[in-house]
């Protein structure tokens, strides 16, 4: 059971970490270093350009607080939500998935002790595994916050 969790935990991060690619953009045929980027998602700095707009890195955009805000922060930021937006999204699918599989194993145990184990093992995982996603979508705000932005 710890097995086969540990490998779909495994393979949400790889899945992770190949779409991470996608923010970052196109290495291929790269002949010099980037000097923008797209906003892919909400950066929640007040500063920084609306989602879908190229945002040059050495630009600053003035903040509701009186301050200001590099290009390259909003960027970061941006990119960062986005990837904590795909894997939260995919760790909700596991949690939903071993929900089922855990009632399925309640419903069919008909008396099984075992059954009944593995039933809520896979809802104990799938708690744990909305506790960890609801952390890393609480991560972002959590650094905002530490920075000060």
């Amino acid at each position: 059971m710890k097995k086969k969790f540990f490998v779909l935990a495994l393979g949400v991060v790889m899945m992770v970490s190949v779409f991470s690619f996608g923010v970052v953009g196109n290495v291929e045929g790269l002949e010099q270093p980037p000097d923008s980027c797209t906003i892919r998602a909400d950066t929640g700095i007040s500063g920084c350009p609306d989602v879908g707009t190229v945002t040059p890195f050495d630009t600053n955009y003035p903040t509701d607080a009186g301050g200001e805000v590099s290009g390259s922060m909003c960027c970061m930021f941006g990119s960062i939500n986005y990837v904590i937006q795909i894997a939260f999204a995919l760790l909700m699918a596991l949690v939903v998935a071993f929900i089922l599989i855990g009632a399925y194993n309640f419903l069919t145990a008909a008396g099984d002790t075992d059954k009944v184990a593995a039933g809520r093992n896979y809802v104990l995982y799938a708690l744990i595994g909305l506790i960890v996603a609801s952390l890393a979508w609480a991560l972002p705000q959590l650094v905002r916050m530490i920075v000060g932005i």
